[in-house]
């Protein structure tokens, strides 16, 4: 079911419809606190607005680069794990089946 979000970010408040639960609203809306925190910091060297956007966006993708490939080196070592056991169980079960 869609419902209106409300929040602050950088200054700006937006209103938004989603269907994203309250849960992981709570954890994405915390997630950006955080990065306009780290953006917003040092009081009067702050960033203007538009720049602190593009660098929380340059943030925010540098986080999901980096996950992706965390990811696929997970995705790629599991498999082989799998592979490799898929192979000793075949080779177990070969061997108990030529011993009967």
């Amino acid at each position: 079911m869609e419902r209106l979000i409300q929040f602050t970010f950088l200054g700006s408040k937006y209103k938004v419809y989603t269907r994203i639960s309250d849960d992981e609203m709570g954890d994405i809306l915390a997630f950006l606190q955080h990065v306009e925190e780290d953006l917003l910091q040092g009081g009067e060297n702050r960033l203007p607005v538009g720049k602190a956007a593009v660098m929380a966006c340059l943030d925010i993708a540098s986080q999901y680069v980096r996950l992706q490939k965390e990811y696929d080196r997970y995705r790629l070592e599991t498999e082989k794990r799998i592979s490799s056991l898929n192979s000793r169980i075949d080779k177990d079960l070969f061997q108990e089946d030529s011993s009967s």
